[in-house]
């Protein structure tokens, strides 16, 4: 533990903050009162959001790389619920046509995996059929399976290493540009209980996320901190076309399932701000298998699952080079 602490302390001091956190939070799995330990975890969730180390001023460098690209040679396709791990969804990857797309953009929602593993089988074999990929990680993601739990700490743990595994991967997780004048802009999300307005409290009746472990009230810290993390973002110059995404469903109006207490664990209304914030054109989201397309208040919203239908399964294109839009589009 005593090593993990100095780590740490050390890459705290090269402002690598995302790795110090692990480094902290490995001690703190060794030994749960090593104070130093706890003090220097808490000073990097406090800091993580600033975004200084130098895998985030990385994806920053990428902001504007394709801002002179010709709007209308460029299509935006969207990508939910995938589950990598079944047998039949990672066919229909490997069946998307090698070339087809090479000139476009695909979003994912989260849940592409549950495992670690799985999501980097899942990007690697997406990443080379599309120009650019943009991910936000979901709530399938974040767990952390009994095979895991020796890899992560915790599920911040497992996210610093997802963002990792995507800049390896050459998949996006920031903001960025991908033609003139039309910006992706991915967002952190986490359920609030309060989404659920017919009975706005945490659910004690269902196990939801149980393989989920946080350093903070898993009810009303997580969502707050996933929401802190995007603010940086938001500040950037967007203007023109912008599509936002999440994977947690941004307004409660939104339809989203409430058997078994799925509304609590559905989505959380103050990330809309942020999507108003960000001048968003139009906000995709995943999570729930109820589709949806419809403009609210001056934004258009979309979610339209993969259904798991087999290879013949077409992908929806949401921005055409043209506008938003929601067609199906066949893979082959």
């Amino acid at each position: 533990p005593k090593a993990y602490t100095r780590l740490g302390v050390a890459l705290l001091g090269c402002r690598e903050n995302e790795k110090a956190y692990v480094a902290f939070a490995t001690a703190l799995k060794a030994e749960e009162r090593n104070q130093a330990a706890s003090k220097g975890r808490q000073a990097c969730l406090q800091l993580v959001p600033q975004w200084r180390s130098s895998a985030a001023a990385l994806r920053r460098s990428r902001f504007l790389r394709d801002a002179c690209r010709p709007a209308r040679t460029s299509r935006i396709f969207l990508l939910s619920e995938l589950r990598f791990g079944q047998a039949s969804n990672e066919a229909w990857v490997h069946g998307i046509h090698a070339t087809k797309f090479l000139d476009d953009v695909l979003i994912l929602t989260g849940n592409v995996a549950d495992s670690f593993r799985a999501l980097e089988r899942g990007l690697t074999a997406l990443r080379p059929k599309f120009r650019r990929i943009f991910f936000t990680p979901g709530n399938n993601e974040m767990w952390i399976t009994p095979l895991e739990s020796q890899m992560f700490p915790d599920s911040l743990c497992k996210l610093w290493a997802i963002l990792q595994l995507c800049d390896r991967l050459g998949v996006e997780v920031a903001p960025a540009a991908v033609s003139e004048g039309v910006f992706v802009v991915p967002l952190f999300s986490w359920y609030n209980p309060e989404f659920d307005t017919e009975d706005p409290y945490p659910d004690t009746q269902f196990q939801h996320d149980k393989y989920a472990k946080w350093p903070m009230d898993a009810n009303h810290q997580v969502w707050r901190y996933m929401l802190a993390l995007n603010r940086n973002e938001l500040k950037r110059p967007y203007h023109g076309t912008v599509l936002t995404f999440s994977h947690f469903v941004p307004r409660s109006s939104l339809p989203v399932s409430r058997e078994y207490g799925g509304a609590k664990v559905s989505g959380c209304a103050e990330l809309d701000d942020q999507i108003r914030e960000a001048r968003s054109s139009c906000h995709l989201y995943g999570h729930t298998f109820k589709n949806f397309s419809k403009e609210v208040e001056d934004v258009i919203y979309i979610n339209c699952a993969h259904k798991s239908g087999g290879q013949d399964e077409p992908i929806p294109c949401v921005f055409n080079g043209e506008r938003v839009c929601c067609d199906m589009v066949s893979v082959h």
